[in-house]
């Protein structure tokens, strides 16, 4: 699924920037998806995620010694996930890394290091005035928003009515196939399971 979002970590990545890219956005807006898509094509077997979210218990202990010591942290890394990581080709995606304080914290340490870390977060702001170690000032935060009308089109393969509208928009000329635009169309897979759960919550409500 193609979003707009994409550019931006390619340009971080492209321009060498020696900080961390810190993604923070709402619940449910892509990140995770987005970051991963574009880690895995940029840098092929050099992607590896580390999980907070699902794996925390898992991977906190990878974050216990010095959190300056981002050579050593790499180095557990690369023994946890059983790969060979090396600062010129490897991408690394710590996700959801607000749920583990020591992780967030390593992220200053990272910046200016070599090693390319790409961090995303739901909940960055609530995270960080809980924290007790200093926040990551190193880091380049970016905010990924909600998917948009464009996005939505190129989801549904209507590349060519997303090009259309763009153009028509900056030329102010009407669009011929507005109504079509308008024109309601089946929700996306994760919309309908939604539409689903949010049915039988009316209908159970309704029933009291």
């Amino acid at each position: 699924m193609r979003r707009r979002f994409e550019q931006t970590i390619e340009a971080w990545w492209q321009s060498q920037d020696p900080r961390p890219l810190l993604i923070g956005s709402a619940r449910r807006t892509g990140k995770t998806y987005t970051a991963e898509e574009v880690g895995r094509r940029l840098a092929g077997n050099g992607f590896v995620k580390l999980d907070f979210q699902t794996d925390l218990d898992l991977i906190a202990p990878l974050f216990d010694g010095p959190t300056s010591d981002v050579d050593a942290i790499m180095s557990r890394v690369a023994d946890y996930k059983r790969v060979r990581l090396s600062k010129e080709t490897a991408f690394v995606l710590f996700d959801e890394v607000q749920l583990c304080e020591r992780a967030l914290n390593s992220l200053r340490f990272f910046s200016g290091s070599g090693w390319r870390i790409c961090g995303t977060g739901s909940q960055l702001g609530v995270a960080t005035r809980r924290r007790r170690l200093p926040f990551p000032s190193g880091a380049r935060q970016e905010t990924m928003h909600p998917m948009t009308f464009e996005e939505f089109l190129w989801a549904m393969g209507e590349g060519q009515m997303a090009d259309s509208i763009r153009s028509h928009a900056l030329s102010l000329e009407p669009y011929p196939a507005h109504q079509e635009a308008l024109r309601p169309v089946s929700p996306l897979p994760g919309c309908r399971r939604h539409a689903r759960r949010r049915g039988r919550v009316r209908r159970a409500l309704a029933k009291r």
